[in-house]
């Protein structure tokens, strides 16, 4: 059987599902999957294609990027095919897993593969060390003033002036002036904030 992958997230123009349906249109008999991938990434009509893969049967997408974002992912995926002892075939790529180069190609995706796993456990392993050493590793706090911030939560609280306003008062956010008054109530004078 000869399926066609196809999927588009809101912001690709350039690669469009008619786009693709028309590039893959030219295999005759082959059936498509489409994927209109949003926020989350979820790629059901994929996983659904792979989980009827029989031995024989041929995976047409347009490129790479249509079936993973990066290097592990397109691992996965390739693997779960070779495994049903289907073929992957990328007509823009010009890769087909039954050819002579494709285990070259296939090794060299490997090594990238676990460049980025090294690279993701070393960006983790760097912020879990600045967060457990007490080095805040994203944006800097908002230092305010105690005094101000003091007489602007009385008057809040005593409902004299609006949420807006306090945080106008403050050069802050509405949501910053929300976290503010919920760890000054937490933790008391004890806020990172001042």
């Amino acid at each position: 059987m000869k399926y066609g992958y196809i999927r588009t997230v809101p912001s690709d123009k350039t690669n469009s599902l008619e786009m693709q349906v028309e590039i893959l249109q030219t295999v005759p008999g082959i059936l498509f999957f489409k994927d209109k991938c949003g926020i989350d990434g979820n790629k059901k009509e994929l996983n659904r294609l792979l989980s009827q893969l029989r031995h024989g049967d041929e995976v047409y997408i347009t490129e790479f990027s249509r079936i993973a974002k990066n290097a592990v992912g397109l691992m996965q995926v390739i693997n779960k095919i070779d495994m049903a002892g289907a073929t992957l075939i990328s007509t823009e790529d010009g890769y087909n897993t039954s050819n002579e180069e494709a285990p070259a190609l296939l090794d060299a995706i490997k090594q990238l593969s676990l460049m980025e796993k090294a690279i993701s456990r070393e960006r983790k392993r760097v912020s879990y060390v600045a967060t457990m050493s007490g080095k805040y590793s994203g944006r800097n706090r908002h230092k305010v003033d105690f005094e101000l911030f003091d007489e602007l939560f009385t008057q809040y609280s005593n409902k004299n002036i609006t949420l807006t306003e306090f945080a106008r008062q403050l050069k802050v956010s509405r949501p910053t002036a929300y976290k503010m008054i919920a760890e000054y109530t937490d933790k008391n004078i004890d806020a990172t904030f001042f």
